[in-house]
């Protein structure tokens, strides 16, 4: 309840400023003129001003409690009403304005201008000027009723009037100073709450920025402790004022005290100090960063090969103030480094041991290949002559048997020459230079296929070339692919009632020319042995050759840095790819 009764002495609060504050003034004026008017109640004689003043404690009262409600400015214009009225009833009925609650107008005057405004106590310094006026008549005219005072005279209304307008200009003046006071207040205030939410901003940025701080030196922390690389700081002189731990067990140090303050040049073997110190002064004198591999030297003598990254630090102001380096341990990847460097020069030493060995093998095997097919040709010629001669000269004296032995032996000879044709042609293969030019390939098979025509004219064979077949290869090795690949498709579609050859290009990756056509094909099983020499999937009876015209075509385009390849099936034709790059 005491807690209650105390909230009650306090003057409420508003949202409006204003408000409050003629609120606040507004509370003291009328608790004091309840307290005022009480005692005075309590103590006067006249039956009239103790009716009068106790009532007016009581409506100011109200009014005290009407202006809790929120109703400031109307609780108070009726303070006004009260007191002009009040103080109006008391000097009428004491009979003179000369009596001392006549100057309760002043109040009313100081009320109006607290609460009110300027306006309202210039007005309401007029009007009670005007009922003095009136009362000072009244009494003149012996209008009241009788008097205990003397009589009033003019000077003294005059006084009065004067005093009222006097104590509301100075009210005005008071009251324009106070609100001017205010204002500046205010602006202050407004000022002041403005710059401590700039301090509050900067205080929360400069939190911020020291988080951020805190939380760089923790990662820079992390990653120095973490690295698996030794890292040095060194002032503009290249001593050294940090070490990371990782650089002292590098260094096989225990403690930072065996390094701080040395010189990085220190620790590098002599051999590579003039050099270190050449790449320190282009660090320092602002170069980027450097990548150098240097000889380590350790206290007890040892050495490690490191390689270390350079460059200078600046501080804030961008003033230099020394260089950051990194040190990774290379020895291992210096030895595999060394070990590779041998081994790569051994095995090129091989390699060209090998090479000559190998090109001593072909030349032999040239010799040798050459020296027997010309060897073979001799008796070959022996053989096919004589056979030839037994048929022309003594064919009345051979019986039929005999001569289908000599006509046996004289087509195996020419077989024979051809297969030693072909053994010099695709050793001839190796040796050739290879010279690459603009080729169409369509125009060389339509020529090519335009001789197989003319040698069999009486078959029908459906030919399709695709147009723009376009390669940079060898023309006469190519010519011999071409030649080998279409007479094939050819010969083994001589059985095919509706013969197709096909030649053309399949994009893709990589693009592939191929020659297609609809004849006996092959067995995939056997795909395996088509490239060989002398490997035939067919009998020579089947459709005659030699075996050696795949291992033509592979060699040719292997020689181009190509790659050939086959796809078929028995009875439904064969296709023939390779690539020329």
């Amino acid at each position: 309840m005491w807690t209650n009764f105390m909230q009650l002495l306090k003057p409420p609060k508003f949202i409006d400023e204003d408000q409050t504050r003629a609120a606040e003034i507004l509370h003291v004026i009328l608790l004091t003129l309840f307290i005022v008017l009480g005692i005075l109640a309590f103590f006067t004689d006249h039956p009239v001003t103790v009716f009068v003043t106790a009532g007016m404690s009581l409506s100011f009262l109200g009014l005290w409690a009407i202006m809790r409600r929120g109703f400031v400015y109307l609780a108070s214009w009726c303070l006004m009403g009260f007191l002009v009225m009040g103080i109006t009833l008391i000097v009428y009925f004491n009979g003179s304005i000369r009596i001392p609650a006549a100057s309760g107008f002043v109040a009313c005057i100081v009320v109006a201008g607290l609460t009110l405004g300027n306006r309202v106590t210039i007005g309401s310094a007029i009007i009670i000027s005007g009922i003095l006026l009136v009362l000072y008549l009244a009494e003149g005219a012996g209008k009241l009723p009788p008097v205990y005072y003397q009589s009033t005279g003019f000077l003294q209304w005059a006084t009065y009037a004067g005093i009222m307008c006097i104590t509301a200009v100075l009210l005005m003046l008071a009251r324009n100073s106070i609100l001017n006071a205010l204002a500046l207040a205010r602006r202050n205030e407004a000022a002041l709450a403005e710059r401590n939410q700039e301090l509050q901003v900067e205080i929360a940025e400069r939190h911020q920025v020291e988080h951020a701080l805190r939380e760089s030196e923790g990662r820079y922390r992390t990653l120095v402790s973490t690295s698996p690389d030794g890292i040095a700081q060194t002032d503009i002189h290249g001593n050294i004022i940090y070490a990371s731990p990782q650089l002292l067990s590098l260094l096989r140090l225990e403690s930072p005290e065996g390094i701080l303050g040395t010189n990085v040049i220190e620790w590098l073997a002599p051999e590579d100090r003039q050099r270190a110190l050449e790449n320190v002064q282009l660090v320092m004198g602002g170069a980027p960063s450097t990548y150098n591999k240097y000889s380590f030297l350790l206290k007890d003598g040892a050495c490690f090969d490191g390689e270390v990254s350079s460059a200078a630090w600046q501080d804030a102001d961008g003033q230099l103030n020394g260089m950051i380096s990194i040190v990774r341990d290379v020895t291992e990847r210096v030895r595999a480094e060394v070990s590779l460097n041998e081994y790569r020069e051994r095995l090129e030493e091989l390699v060209e041991e090998r090479t000559a060995q190998l090109t001593a093998i072909n030349q032999e095997l040239e010799s040798f290949s050459y020296s027997v097919a010309h060897d073979l040709r001799a008796p070959l010629r022996v053989i096919s002559g004589f056979s030839n001669i037994l048929l022309e000269d003594h064919a009345s004296q051979i019986d039929s048997e005999v001569q289908s032995y000599l006509n046996q032996i004289i087509a195996s000879g020419q077989r024979m020459s051809r297969l030693i044709d072909a053994l010099l042609g695709l050793s001839h293969l190796t040796r050739r230079d290879i010279s690459r030019e603009e080729i169409d390939l369509g125009a060389m098979a339509h020529t090519i296929l335009d001789e197989l025509r003319q040698r069999e004219p009486a078959r029908e064979v459906d030919m399709h070339i695709a147009e723009g077949l376009i390669v940079q290869a060898d023309r006469h090795l190519m010519h011999l692919v071409l030649e080998n690949l279409l007479g094939n498709a050819w010969k083994f579609t001589a059985n095919s009632p509706q013969a197709r050859i096909e030649v053309g290009r399949q994009d893709g990756d990589k693009a592939a020319y191929f020659v297609r056509d609809n004849g006996a094909g092959f067995n995939m099983d056997n795909s395996g042995k088509l490239f060989g020499p002398f490997q035939r999937l067919h009998t020579e009876k089947e459709f005659p050759g030699t075996g050696i015209g795949l291992a033509t075509v592979k060699r040719i385009i292997h020689r181009h840095n190509g790659e050939v390849w086959a796809r078929g099936e028995v009875n439904k034709g064969a296709t023939f790819y390779f690539t020329l790059p």
